[in-house]
């Protein structure tokens, strides 16, 4: 078994204890499935796999650390976010036409969705209490979402900032600058979004960047697989694979943290010899991009996947 392989292994083979604590936690599908396979990393192999099979008592406990996390997250929403977040309804789907969005029911029933702006503070809530980084990025520029009639909270989110890594910058495979590039940081629905939701936001969002900013050539974004993502949402709003970067996570009192928020952390030179990295061989993270303007879509797809080394990407 490759190194490289083993989240995606044992998360397949913890299906059961990842269940069990979401029943007996009351949590909704998926998110601690997620948490679990972003902090196995911190994880050297050996104590992951004891003689051929998985460390079951470690994954349950892992389960049973994360999981009230993120319960305690739930329980500090809005009681009507809250209650969005953990009601499974019945599977819809997004129709885009005559310039409205609707929501389509089985039976055929139709229910019109809003595409707007999200308020900064229901954002920053996303953010931090439900979006699996739990960290806000405070250089937000847009915050989109898909809304229910008469619902105060979106069902499908997205955040879009300025590009601030030169490490991007320099593999995107055309002429541009900092200023000619917009990212896409956050996307979030809740389990109870229709299957395209994302897709779909992702596909309004640029139409209404082209729309304002005639400068920004193209959207870029990352999908992790290390956390299970496929990135489908993306490939299917037309988002093509430019490079590969490393996956170096962080981590700080047994909890994952981004590059930003170590940052952050009060007197970090004091707190510097607790945050450790990786402790297991990861996939790279695909960095993959949308041009707003259609004659860069042939010299995308003609250009080579880069890779970006792990000394360009620390350096920033």
């Amino acid at each position: 078994m490759e190194t490289q392989n083993l989240v995606k292994y044992i998360v397949d083979r913890a299906g059961g204890i990842i269940f069990r604590n979401e029943v007996q936690l009351g949590l909704p599908t998926g998110y601690l499935k997620t948490q679990v396979a972003l902090h196995l990393p911190r994880f050297p192999s050996k104590k992951l796999i004891i003689n051929n099979k998985i460390n079951e008592d470690l994954i349950e406990s892992e389960c049973r650390r994360l999981g009230e996390k993120i319960k305690l997250k739930i329980l500090s929403l809005p009681e009507e976010l809250a209650k969005n977040v953990t009601d499974n309804r019945e599977e819809t789907i997004l129709l885009h036409k005559n310039g409205k969005i609707l929501e389509v029911k089985p039976g055929g029933r139709e229910q019109e969705i809003t595409f707007s702006l999200v308020d900064p503070s229901t954002g920053e809530l996303i953010q931090t209490k439900l979006h699996y980084l739990s960290n806000y990025r405070t250089d937000t520029f847009y915050h989109y979402g898909l809304f229910r009639k008469g619902e105060k909270y979106p069902f499908s989110y997205l955040a879009i900032s300025s590009l601030d890594r030169k490490y991007i910058l320099d593999v995107i495979p055309f002429e541009t600058g900092f200023k000619d590039i917009m990212v896409v940081t956050r996307l979030y629905n809740i389990n109870n979004s229709p299957r395209n939701s994302a897709s779909l936001l992702l596909s309004l969002a640029r139409s209404d960047i082209k729309s304002k900013h005639r400068n920004v050539k193209a959207l870029v974004t990352s999908v992790n697989p290390n956390v299970l993502f496929t990135g489908s949402s993306f490939k299917s709003a037309a988002y093509e694979l430019f490079a590969l970067m490393p996956f170096e996570p962080l981590y700080y009192q047994g909890n994952y943290l981004t590059r930003k928020a170590v940052l952050n952390l009060k007197s970090p030179s004091d707190k510097k010899k607790e945050i450790f990295g990786k402790k297991l061989k990861c996939l790279p993270v695909m960095l993959t991009i949308n041009p707003l303007d259609s004659e860069l879509l042939p010299v995308i797809k003609q250009a080579k996947i880069k890779k970006i080394s792990k000394e360009f990407y620390n350096k920033g």
